[in-house]
């Protein structure tokens, strides 16, 4: 079986989640913005700026999958709950330190993933990114930083899109935009509850990429192929 089109979720499938960089990246962000509030005229503890961002985050994630999450409407909720007066300029400045402390965290990508894209381009494949995310700009610079944003040919992220996995309208556009049938198409992601799910909702074919051999959840639909490594896609280009 071959497809014309390859999609991939991004974080913890093209770009593994550091937890520790990631922990290590939120404390030093948290000093940094109290430091800017302080010189707007607030004290504002690290720690308490620390919790409120991830529990904002976390509503988010709940939200249902046509309610566009933009990094610029948590940045305004967290300002909002910590009762700093804010302009769009402010918003503009903390998203920006948001994004920067991000890419400067120095996130690698998942062995074999330069390889396997460089052979899927070789062979004309179309290679694109799915994935739920509040923002854009991060995404592309680590790709940047990596050396593979050149091998993609689209990106689709929620933020920018309007909808969220699992919902199918976003790999609907994708099938449209490139004007290729559902039976073309594969997707791989490591989340069965986003990744399968959305694409079975969608019509198109789901790879389930489980590096570490987890055990499927057996409440999600089974996925059309499982994959511990990139070069396991290479039969099907």
């Amino acid at each position: 079986m071959k497809f014309k089109v390859l999609s991939f979720d991004y974080w913890d499938t093209i770009v593994p989640i550091n937890a520790e960089k990631v922990k290590e990246m939120g404390i030093k962000r948290a000093n940094y913005l109290s430091k800017i509030f302080k010189r707007w005229g607030y004290e504002k503890e690290p720690d308490l700026i620390k919790y409120i961002s991830h529990e904002i985050w976390e509503v988010y994630r709940e939200y249902e999958e046509t309610k566009e999450i933009t990094l610029y409407k948590i940045v305004a909720d967290v300002l909002k709950s910590l009762k700093i007066e804010h302009d769009e300029k402010k918003i503009k400045e903390v998203v920006r330190i948001y994004e920067d402390f991000l890419i400067q965290t120095g996130f690698s990508t998942s062995d074999n993933v330069y390889e396997f894209l460089e052979t899927a381009k070789s062979k004309g494949k179309i290679i694109i990114i799915i994935s739920n995310t509040p923002g854009g700009r991060v995404e592309r610079e680590i790709l940047k930083k990596n050396n593979i944003y050149n091998f993609f040919d689209a990106f689709y992220f929620s933020s920018e899109v309007g909808v969220r996995k699992p919902h199918p309208a976003i790999f609907e556009k994708a099938t449209n935009d490139f004007k290729v049938s559902k039976e073309e198409f594969l997707h791989t992601g490591d989340r069965p509850e986003l990744d399968v799910v959305g694409a079975k909702r969608a019509g198109v074919f789901s790879a389930y990429y489980n590096p570490k051999g987890y055990k499927y959840l057996e409440n999600y639909p089974a996925p059309d192929f499982t994959i511990k490594d990139f070069f396991e896609l290479e039969k099907f280009l």
